[in-house]
């Protein structure tokens, strides 16, 4: 049962993501606001060099200055996340906070005080919001542990927030009439400061996993086992509730209802006697006991970086050539750009997807939930292809829901398939490949403009297209993980259930528990 503390350590790791995690991202109108103080004007070498931007006398060295600092800062989110990563899993989720904290109070006191003139520390207190950022979301991983029945909906929550908190810069923007930079700056750390306060706070009430083992397994430290040997019963009370998840139907969905859990535990398993011994066939489908290297060279993890980088390939190519699109359907002419601007709006809304998210987990199953991701995914490329204003606004509706359903399942199947233990280094590892990976949209949008004349069909159906071997990809992932159940052969012998395999919520719990207790 959910404490008072359990509430206020989800609500403030929360608001933490939702008010700091991806504000970088959000650049657009913090550059605007720059542009109107003259920052970088002294770069401006003549009068010939300006140019009319929204009533403001700008020069190209100035965007481009201010367009190398966000680049060095998206840049630097993606280089981070690896190290953020290890550091979750080395020192735990209460030093990734506080540590995120020094990254954004560092940050934000650094942009209220530059100035390209006098003190230009820019440049700095950009990769610091970055990192702090990207370090706070990664920490905000681990509570989802906390609560098995509702890891999904907390995961999508958190992948959704860091979207949403790209709306902060446009609210500073508008703030700016009545406030100055600086005051806001300042401002903002004081409330950052509050916020991660309190989140430390709740998280110094909560027992924790310190260190790892040199196999990549988490090792309980001993300040969570009581006299008996036993874990904190606050974390004992998520394990014990995480072992009851079992899969009803789809291929590896999350069942809520305990006699159900005891019916499956009381006939699914192949062998009697090996029950009543306490034995178990090892399920070689259970990555949470291995170490990271051990997981770094699975099928799943290759499966996570194929899938989720291909998919993440398509949506930041979508937003990247967007603008282009609908101006090649007459925005800019006919309509002045107000879809361009109803979809910088609609963007950050995923949140509203989360209780669907949470829905198809549960009824469908992670390979279901990937399969209704993959066809989200068709239907908003193939509405881009449709030329007619009108018809974007749904291919908006349905390519936020595709980007919600793409990031929580990701982090669903990071934590699900791999574990508490290797999550911060799984998921940092996975951030940098599709980092990578997403380099090839760059030669994307020069064919767009150079061979297609800033037309973006080609490019579009050539997106489209793969979404085929991605459903055939999620296909053979699940035939794989059938074959190699134990557990889903016993079944399927015991049932005739052939679709259903065995739980992987949280399976890490069972290496958490202290060997010395004799419980496995």
């Amino acid at each position: 049962m959910p404490t008072c503390v359990d509430f206020g350590l989800v609500t403030s790791a929360l608001l933490s993501v939702f008010f700091f995690s991806g504000i970088l991202l959000g650049w657009a109108p913090f550059m605007h606001s720059l542009l109107a103080e003259g920052q970088f004007a002294e770069l401006c070498d003549n009068a010939t060099d300006t140019k009319p931007a929204d009533n403001l006398g700008v020069c190209k060295a100035q965007l481009n200055e201010l367009n190398l600092i966000f680049t060095l800062g998206s840049a630097t989110i993606s280089a981070s996340s690896l190290p953020c990563g290890v550091f979750l899993d080395t020192y735990g989720p209460r030093a990734s906070v506080f540590v995120s904290l020094l990254f954004e109070l560092s940050g934000l006191i650094l942009l209220g005080f530059a100035d390209s003139k006098s003190f230009d520390v820019f440049v700095p207190g950009v990769l610091a919001i970055a990192v702090g950022g990207l370090m706070i979301m990664i920490a905000a991983f681990p509570i989802s542990f906390r609560f098995p029945r509702n890891q999904t909906a907390i995961l999508a929550t958190i992948s959704c927030l860091f979207d949403a908190s790209t709306l902060i810069f446009a609210v500073f923007n508008y703030a700016q009439t009545m406030l100055s930079r600086k005051t806001l700056m300042l401002g903002y750390a004081v409330w950052c400061a509050i916020v991660y306060g309190f989140l430390l706070l709740f998280w110094s009430c909560t027992p924790e996993m310190q260190g790892a083992d040199e196999d990549g397994t988490r090792s309980i430290s001993t300040g969570d086992i009581d006299d008996d040997g036993v874990t904190d019963p606050a974390w004992a009370g998520s394990i014990q509730e995480q072992k009851q998840l079992r899969v009803v139907g789809g291929d590896d969905g999350l069942d809520d209802d305990p006699i159900n859990n005891a019916i499956r535990g009381s006939s699914g398993t192949a062998n009697g006697a090996d029950d009543a011994a306490g034995e178990a066939a090892p399920d070689e489908t259970d990555l949470t006991q291995k170490g990271v290297w051990a997981q770094l060279k699975s099928w799943e993890f290759f499966f996570l970086v194929l899938f989720g980088s291909t998919q993440m390939l398509r949506a930041n190519a979508y937003i990247g050539f967007n603008d282009e699109l609908l101006a090649h359907y007459g925005d800019d002419v006919a309509c002045n750009g107000w879809y361009t601007s109803v979809f910088g709006w609609v963007l950050p809304s995923s949140i509203v997807f989360i209780p669907v998210i949470d829905a198809s987990v549960r009824w469908l199953g992670l390979g279901g939930t990937l399969h209704v991701t993959n066809v989200l995914g068709a239907i908003y490329g193939g509405l881009v292809l449709v030329p007619n204003l009108n018809t974007q606004l749904g291919t908006f509706a349905v390519f936020v829901c595709f980007r919600a359903f793409l990031y929580a399942t990701m982090s669903t199947y990071t934590a699900q398939i791999f574990g508490l233990a290797t999550l911060g280094r799984i998921t940092g590892t996975f951030f940098t490949a599709s980092a990578v990976f997403t380099l090839i949209q760059y030669p994307l949008e020069w064919m767009t403009s150079a061979d297609f004349n800033y037309n973006p069909t080609i490019s579009s159906i050539i997106l489209l297209s793969l979404c085929v071997p991605l459903g055939l990809l999620i296909g053979y992932w699940q035939v794989r993980r059938r074959r190699k159940s134990p557990q889903t052969r016993a079944t399927a012998h015991t049932s005739g259930d052939l679709d259903t395999v065995p739980s992987i919520a949280s399976t890490e719990t069972d290496s958490l528990l202290p060997k010395a207790a004799g419980v496995r």
